[in-house]
């Protein structure tokens, strides 16, 4: 374990599901006779076995992570993420196998866990800092740092029970933030901070890591994970069923989530009655590593992207007018299709992208067998780099967004520039300098 961060073997975690109020008052009975009458102790215990059932929240989990390495746990609602951080945390037993953990941890494992609503913001930092280790003298020289970092103001001397959720969070975050922990782990609690105070943590994140410290983070926000962790992995009904890179693995579940509602594509291509056989020079081949899933509504036949009146072509100019062209070929009746695109890098940020909804242009009401090709004309502001397409037809339902067809990274993308510039995109401003006539004053302090 010296060169482990934290070590998870074999863990499971089942929870007794009774069958009724009834069957829980009658297991205690069963159990008391057991005791009473040793010959029936069999019978006893095939009766109560049948009052109830195990749901394992987790099955057979195995983790090893190393020191200074963030690891993001991603997966669907119950699918076991929160249970597992509890366990590392130690505020969990497991039902079955071990978790070793080197160093000191720092859990932010719920809204507010571990502060009395009834103390004030104050009380519970010295409360909350001395549980998670620190001393009385510690908690003064870092008192100053929490309350700038919780940004709170004169709420501090106020119950935390009047606090909002923001604040709520924003100060338990602050102390687990500044006890130098071994390990850090977060579950969802980031999600109710406003944007500002998000990436506040996020620098937080870093500075912590630097010293050498271990980040375990649970978030629906792929993009986060993409961004602060080295490795990912996807949980699904209690079980570890992909882990790698962050990219691959928030593209990993976001096909499980859309699988869980619509039916995955295997093969998109015949599975129409629309005469396929035209072949268009001007359209590009997919990457051989593109994902996609969809319900099988709508397939994206063919794209292409270039700059205006050029072929087809991988490698775009920034600054200059780039058409991208996407044929939908529609299997199914759809009233409100929309047609999207993004520009990623490698690791999955979104660089820029639009649809036809942003765009107030409509696709309008399709039937089945019909095809519609759609044309976004605009200028690429990209830095020189290299990037990925990702392409989607979607449709706003009842229950939300219904994906009909989604591609990611159909196509890597070489971006050339002519110019420098900061940061992704180029805003290619208009500059304008006027020379203004210098006061008789300012003329003799030169």
């Amino acid at each position: 374990m010296n060169d482990l961060a934290i070590r998870v073997r074999d863990v499971s975690k089942a929870y007794r599901v009774w069958h009724s109020p009834a069957a829980r008052l009658k297991s205690i009975t069963l159990h008391g006779f057991k005791h009473l009458a040793p010959l029936f102790s069999d019978r006893c215990a095939e009766a109560q076995a049948s009052l109830f059932h195990d749901f394992y929240a987790l099955r057979g989990i195995n983790l090893e992570i190393r020191p200074g390495e963030a690891v993001g746990i991603i997966g669907r609602n119950g699918s076991g993420k929160s249970t597992l951080l509890q366990i590392i945390a130690g505020t969990l037993a497991p039902t079955a196998g071990s978790v070793e953990v080197n160093g000191r941890v720092a859990a932010l494992l719920e809204l507010g866990s571990g502060f009395n609503p009834e103390f004030t913001g104050r009380e519970n930092v010295f409360l909350n800092a001395a549980i998670l280790g620190l001393g009385e003298d510690e908690i003064h020289e870092r008192f100053n740092a929490i309350l700038a970092f919780a940004d709170i103001g004169e709420f501090i001397d106020q119950p935390v029970k009047t606090y909002s959720s923001g604040m709520v969070v924003r100060l338990a975050f602050a102390v687990v933030a500044h006890i130098d922990p071994s390990v850090l782990i977060i579950d969802e609690a980031l999600a109710v901070g406003d944007v500002v105070f998000q990436a506040k943590c996020y620098r937080r994140f870093r500075e912590i890591r630097e010293r050498g410290a271990t980040v375990v983070l649970v978030t629906h926000d792929t993009s986060a994970v993409i961004q602060v962790c080295d490795r990912a992995l996807v949980l699904d009904r209690g079980q570890l069923v992909a882990m790698g890179g962050p990219k691959a693995m928030a593209d990993e579940y976001r096909r499980r989530c859309a699988a869980d509602t619509t039916l995955l594509i295997q093969d998109p291509r015949g599975v129409s009655d629309v005469d396929r056989s035209e072949v268009f020079s001007s359209w590009m081949p997919r990457e051989v590593g593109t994902q996609e899933y969809g319900d099988g509504k709508a397939t994206i036949e063919h794209f292409s992207i270039s700059n205006h009146g050029e072929q087809p072509t991988s490698k775009l100019t920034s600054g200059r007018s780039v058409v991208l062209r996407v044929r939908v070929n529609f299997d199914a009746p759809c009233a409100q299709p929309i047609l999207a695109f993004a520009l990623r890098d490698l690791v999955g940020n979104d660089l820029c992208g639009s649809n036809t909804w942003y765009e107030d242009t409509p696709i309008g009401s399709v039937g089945a067998g019909q095809v519609i090709e759609v044309e976004f004309d605009f200028v690429l502001g990209l830095r020189a780099g290299v990037c990925c397409l990702c392409l989607a037809c979607t449709e706003l339902g009842g229950n939300g967004l219904v994906v009909h067809h989604r591609l990611y990274d159909v196509a890597v993308l070489e971006i050339r520039a002519d110019k420098k510039f900061t940061g992704i995109w180029d805003p290619r401003p208009n500059v304008n300098i006027k020379r203004l006539a210098i006061s008789p004053i300012e003329a003799s302090k030169i």
